[in-house]
């Protein structure tokens, strides 16, 4: 996953990008590692979402997926693909994420409308 590569030219999303790319390679290192620690999982869900509430959307993108890391709730994932459907030139990542969440999701209540959100950002 490369958070640094933004096509557009602003500056400042690419510094935040930079900020964030350890704690996004390191959520997704090893999304299954340990046992599920529902508090970690509250806790990074919350951030994220003040993060996403902000328009911070590559900080809610490292917060949903520790949450995911630590939760193992494919919900997360989720979010993880709708944060970057937020981003300028990140349908690929959106498609990927969404390629994750329906790999971990086999009866989400949301599983078809991740499908169809993901066809609308393959590249």
């Amino acid at each position: 996953m490369m958070l640094t590569s933004l096509a557009c030219g602003d500056c400042e999303r690419r510094a935040e990008a930079k900020r964030f790319e350890g704690d996004a390679k390191f959520a997704c290192a090893n999304v299954n590692a340990g046992p599920k620690d529902s508090k970690a999982a509250e806790s990074a869900e919350v951030e994220a979402k003040g993060h996403r509430e902000a328009g911070r959307h590559l900080q809610a993108v490292a917060a949903y997926e520790r949450a995911f890391r630590v939760g193992q709730d494919p919900r997360f994932l989720f979010e993880v693909a709708s944060s970057y459907e937020r981003l300028d030139e990140r349908c690929a990542d959106a498609a990927l994420g969404w390629d994750r969440f329906l790999e971990a999701c086999k009866t989400c209540p949301q599983k078809s409308e991740g499908e169809v959100r993901k066809q609308n950002n393959d590249v």
